[in-house]
């Protein structure tokens, strides 16, 4: 059985904020209802094609989101009114990993970057965050694909000790934003042993500045 989170909003600011919620709840389903009062939002005539884009774009650029991280699909259907503006939003958004799986990684990571903190000798120091996050990568984890699912999820390289960039750039955001550093999931292409394909990394901000790095 689905499982549904359930919105009400009344404006367009409202609208992008249960999207953005949307995306870390890890549900099956979430419905967004509209109370269009005082004309807050157009006919839908007028803003379906707007809407399906913006909720689509909402969804794939997903920088530094842990969820986008490990979305595995989703789909929008759209209700509307007989009067012709749009009443209901229903997102199915398909994970790798179920929602108690998620949340329970959450609340795990956040153990660890207490655990990770304590060695931290300067705690305004993010180079020694990341070193120290760093080093229990490399202590922990063997990047090993086998074309399987688990080797993209952040909860099965937890659970196996190996997995693929997709997943040690999710968990590096779940950990790294628990030690106290801003960090983004960024998708794009690599070049590895058998030429460029596709490939996930991490930026961080350091003293103002934003950095590429690679935890694979």
């Amino acid at each position: 059985m689905n499982q549904i989170v359930e919105m009400n909003v009344s404006n367009p600011e409202q609208f992008i904020r249960a999207i953005r919620l949307s995306q870390n709840v890890f549900e099956e389903q979430t419905v967004i209802n509209v109370m269009n009062s005082g004309e807050s939002f157009a006919r839908v005539s007028e803003l379906i094609s707007d809407i399906q884009y913006g909720v689509t774009s909402l969804y794939k650029n997903t920088a530094g989101s842990f969820a986008g991280a490990q979305l595995s699909r989703f789909s929008i259907q759209m209700i509307s009114d007989p009067f012709g503006r749009f009443s209901r939003v229903i997102i199915d958004s398909k994970y790798f990993s179920s929602s108690k799986e998620l949340n329970d990684l959450i609340c795990v990571s956040a153990e660890i970057a207490y655990l990770l903190n304590k060695k931290v000798r300067d705690p305004e120091s993010g180079l020694e965050k990341i070193y120290l996050f760093d080093k229990w990568v490399r202590n922990n984890f063997e990047y090993k694909s086998t074309s399987q699912i688990e080797d993209h999820t952040a909860i099965d390289l937890l659970k196996n000790r190996s997995g693929v960039c997709q997943a040690i750039a999710a968990i590096a955001v779940l950990v790294l934003s628990y030690m106290g550093v801003k960090v983004l999931y960024v998708t794009g292409e690599g070049k590895g042993s058998h030429g460029w394909g596709p490939h996930a990394w991490n930026a961080v901000k350091i003293n103002g500045r934003w950095i590429h790095l690679d935890f694979t």
